[in-house]
């Protein structure tokens, strides 16, 4: 697999888990939406994103957020606090990008963003 330097520094942040093209993906979409790769919940969406896709019994419309935050902040090392707020920050940050990127409308939430980043990558 040839990675480009993002992929590269973000596979580091991971150690060395990005395992599928769904990862790059997501790199190409946080490019669009100026994300910057030093913003702290930049790994941790994207660790979010391949944590939802290894559990096998987690269904979109009945997404319970909560159960991954807790998952992957054991998975991290870091608090369950820690993690939400690294992630509401690109989430807060990136606000309208987000919208304008999603054709979405409403209030955008932690959830939210995962949902929609879910459906386009489907």
């Amino acid at each position: 697999m040839d990675l480009d330097d993002d992929e590269l520094q973000v596979t580091k942040m991971l150690n060395g888990t990005l395992k599928n093209k769904k990862i790059s993906k997501i790199i190409k979409i946080f490019d669009e939406l100026k994300i910057d790769i030093r913003l702290r919940g930049y790994s941790e969406w994207i660790a979010l994103v391949q944590l939802f896709y290894e559990e096998k019994n987690i269904d979109l419309h009945n997404l319970k957020i909560e159960a991954l935050y807790m998952k992957l902040s054991r998975k991290l090392g870091i608090t369950r606090d820690g993690l939400e707020r690294n992630l509401r920050t690109v989430v807060k940050k990136h606000n309208e990008n987000i919208k304008k990127f999603f054709k979405y409308d409403y209030y955008i939430t932690n959830k939210t963003f995962l949902i929609l980043l879910l459906k386009y990558l489907k």
